[in-house]
């Protein structure tokens, strides 16, 4: 007489059938837990045996030990070699799987939910797995018995590669300027994540936040650091910053202004701070007394403005005394010129262009012998520094 099983352990919430063979209805049973049936149905660890009375009353020895043993139910947790968050180019992490109690071999498959519900990782049988996908992972374990277990999900994130975009365009004027966003709507706002931004390869001290505002030319790029993980690098942005017009406003004969140089693409001019319309020419012919500056336009389009030119038509002549009693004479001279005034004064005189030839304090007379012959422009200045009059003086050498 024998007895067969199927299997011979068990594990906790399970059971485990012995029969005896052969089998006859009118035989009696005698099971070692006091069973009297054919077949019984064990769910404790132990040694069981049994004998067998036939009609006859013939008991026949003692069968074969069969011994059950009752495992505890596996348990299962995933553990990671390194942080759950990492970069799109970077490693990946290393999922283990951690099986209690020690015991018969198990066999593993891996599970990955990327939000559509979790399925099998084709190959992945191992109790480890490199995990590079953003999503939920477990782990089913299944013992040799056919029981089977599975973990609690573990989560990994995976940031997208470092990227920027622009509020502008990457070429301005010299005065403007642009910003550069990194990661601007992918995970950009991540408390863990990390900015550094660089400018011609030299990191800006400071500058660690998702944007950066540009007003000169370089190479810019930005690092973000995945904090405790891996760091990836955006493209290079290259900003151009041109330069602006460089333009002066150089006095002419009977009023005339002319800008300089007269080669920029387009002209602008203003009286008292305010545009005058259609004196867009290189030149200008000033009518009354007031100050003039000229916005100059390069092919570019950038735009940069002149110094204000006081330009004086000899009506707005004041003096410290409130009267217009200022003269200078002779004009035309040929050796000196008197200046008659009620108060002390400053005296400059300057070419055509600009340029002070002559500069005497507490005039009243000067010498203009060492003077080419041609014609001049006289300011007269209070020593306050006020300008009380303008004129022109002809040298003409007699």
């Amino acid at each position: 007489m024998n007895l067969a099983r199927r299997p011979h352990y068990r594990y906790q919430g399970g059971s485990v059938i012995l029969y005896a063979s052969p089998n006859d209805p009118t035989d009696i049973y005698s099971w070692s837990n006091s069973a009297s049936t054919d077949t019984i149905v064990v769910t404790s660890s132990g040694t069981y045996t049994t004998t067998i009375t036939n009609a006859g009353g013939c008991t026949s020895p003692i069968s074969n030990a069969i011994t059950v043993d009752v495992l505890p139910y596996p348990t299962v947790n995933i553990t990671a070699g390194g942080s759950l968050s990492l970069c799109t180019n970077g490693p990946p992490v290393t999922l283990t799987a951690n099986v209690a109690p020690a015991g018969p071999t198990y066999s593993y498959q891996w599970l990955y939910d990327a939000g559509t519900g979790y399925q099998p990782i084709s190959g992945a049988t191992a109790n480890t797995y490199p995990a590079h996908g953003t999503g939920n992972y477990e782990v089913q374990v299944t013992t040799v018995a056919g029981c089977n277990t599975s973990s609690a999900p573990i989560s990994v994130l995976v940031y997208p590669p470092a990227y920027t975009h622009t509020s502008g365009p990457t070429e301005f004027c010299y005065g403007s300027n642009m910003t550069i966003y990194a990661n601007e709507g992918g995970f950009g706002t991540s408390a863990n994540l990390g900015y550094q931004w660089y400018r011609n390869d030299t990191p800006l001290v400071g500058f660690i936040d998702t944007a950066l505002t540009i007003y000169s030319g370089g190479n810019y790029f930005c690092q973000v650091t995945v904090l405790g993980s891996c760091a990836d690098s955006t493209d290079t942005v290259h900003v151009i910053v041109d330069s602006l017009p460089a333009v002066a406003i150089l006095p002419g004969l009977g009023g005339w202004l002319g800008a300089s140089p007269n080669t920029y693409s387009h002209y602008q001019w203003y009286m008292n701070g305010t545009l005058i319309p259609g004196a867009d020419s290189s030149s200008y012919l000033a009518l009354v007394s007031a100050d003039y500056k000229v916005e100059a336009t390069n092919g570019l389009n950038c735009d940069g403005f002149s110094n204000i030119y006081h330009y004086n038509n000899g009506t707005d002549v004041k003096n410290a005394n409130g009267n217009t009693d200022i003269r200078i004479f002779p004009n035309p001279a040929s050796s000196v010129i008197h200046i008659d005034a009620a108060v002390k004064v400053n005296v400059d005189i300057s070419s055509i262009d600009g340029k002070v030839v002559m500069h005497q304090e507490d005039a009243t007379i000067m010498d203009i012998n060492q003077l080419a012959n041609g014609v001049y422009m006289v300011k007269v200045y209070g020593k306050d520094g006020v300008l009380l009059k303008v004129d022109r003086l002809v040298k003409n050498g007699y």
